[in-house]
């Protein structure tokens, strides 16, 4: 007797959801857009930098996702648990200058020449998360 195996059942598709999520997350219009813009103007020459990033991204994705397996916990639970009240803060603040850096152009530009209702309520997360940290 031969048994057929499907290539997606509903056990496989159960662990696309997430991954679906991280890939469209991952891989936003802007980045396209950037990546394309880089392309055109550099050629192959800095696809080492694309080829090391995919790498790095692996490699911290799949560590924060066996801690959390591991734990129950999320990266900020633990953090929370392990580390005391200034190192929380120091990595509060560095994981927020990094957003900046990525996104920061955005938010500089809805000062400088006006915001739209949409991007608005994308600025309330600073003040959020101040009040999420500070409980």
């Amino acid at each position: 007797m031969r048994v057929k195996h499907r290539l997606f059942n509903r056990q496989s598709l159960a662990y696309l959801g997430p991954a679906f999520l991280v890939s469209v997350g991952y891989m936003d219009p802007g980045n396209w857009g950037t990546d394309i813009e880089g392309g055109a103007r550099f050629g192959y020459r800095l696809l080492w930098v694309i080829l090391l990033s995919n790498l790095m991204a692996v490699l911290l994705q799949s560590l924060s996702a066996k801690l959390g397996i591991a734990t129950g916990r999320t990266l900020p639970e633990n953090c929370q648990a392990h580390f005391g009240k200034k190192t929380n803060y120091f990595f509060w603040i560095t994981a927020e200058l990094a957003a900046m850096a990525t996104h920061g152009h955005r938010f500089l530009s809805d000062l400088l020449y006006g915001s739209t209702a949409d991007k608005v309520r994308h600025s309330v997360s600073i003040p959020v998360l101040l009040l999420k940290v500070t409980k």
